[in-house]
């Protein structure tokens, strides 16, 4: 009987891969017969919105059948789905909003970062209250440089959600990179603020500090890091050259061995190393 049960779940297993092949191999292709079917039927409209929510859990059957009603919807809604009639026009506007928001991750994880943008601004005109659509937009303009219209997509979705400490450190980065590190700053405390316990946002959070020349108050942060998360790397690097570049070499010379244990191939593990024979070598005069 193992044995049997064991054929049956392998077979299952192989049924489902081939089924995720499918649906990466179509699902743009699906998303884009979505947004252009015909929204004035209702028919259409509620199939939509019957996948929206179930792609939303997750899990085999959830898949499944959110693929299957979605193939039904775009291609055979007068024979084989039952029509949901009366949906408001503001009920047809965010279930669309919801079909030009899955669309637009999929193209950006296609590699189609032009077309996610201009779906994530439709998504957006439909619905403005989507939380995600800005800050997955501000990302995206951010990494084309936009920075002007990433940080006011960015400051959207913190008004939207304001304990969204990602959407924070996010803006954060933005404003560095505009050049604004009070703004960054502030931005970086926020997400601290709201998520105490990440290494890597007070880890940041240092490197701005050193950017705004407070040394002292990076070491406290790089500190903290090392604190919550001691098998977290960079810390450890920042720490031993702010230590060095305030004399304590024994204290940089720990935090330099710390971190080459935890990350020995790391890019800038070279410089680390050479830094570390150095103070040692100082050390012997």
């Amino acid at each position: 009987m193992r044995h049997k049960s064991t054929q049956a779940e392998a077979q299952s297993s192989r049924t489902w891969e081939r089924l995720k092949a499918f649906v990466r191999e179509h699902v743009l292709r699906f998303i884009q017969a979505v947004l252009e079917a015909d929204w004035s039927s209702p028919r259409h409209v509620g199939c939509c919105g019957i996948v929206v929510r179930l792609s939303s859990r997750g899990g085999k059957r959830s898949l499944l059948v959110g693929v299957g009603l979605s193939l039904v919807s775009v291609w055979w809604p007068l024979t084989l789905v039952p029509a949901q009639e009366g949906l408001s026009q503001k009920e047809q506007q965010q279930i669309e909003a919801q079909a030009a928001l899955m669309a637009a991750e999929e193209l950006y994880d296609h590699g189609q970062p032009d077309k996610a943008i201009e779906q994530w601004r439709e998504a957006l005109r439909l619905d403005p209250s989507l939380t995600k659509a800005h800050h997955d937009l501000g990302l995206a303009l951010r990494d084309k440089s936009q920075l002007v219209e990433a940080v006011a997509e960015l400051r959207a979705a913190i008004r939207l959600d304001p304990r969204n400490a990602s959407a924070q450190a996010d803006l954060g980065d933005a404003l560095q990179e505009r050049g604004d590190l009070a703004g960054a700053l502030t931005a970086y405390r926020a997400a601290v603020d709201l998520v105490p316990n990440s290494a890597p946002l007070h880890s940041n959070l240092g490197y701005l500090l050193v950017r705004k020349g407070d040394l002292d108050g990076a070491i406290a942060e790089w500190r903290e890091a090392a604190r919550l998360d001691p098998k977290y790397p960079p810390p450890h690097a920042n720490l031993g050259e702010a230590l060095e570049s305030k004399g304590d070499a024994q204290g940089a010379i720990a935090a330099y061995e710390h971190f080459l244990e935890l990350a020995p191939s790391a890019p800038n593990a070279a410089a680390v190393r050479k830094r570390l024979t150095a103070l040692k070598a100082a050390g012997k005069h």
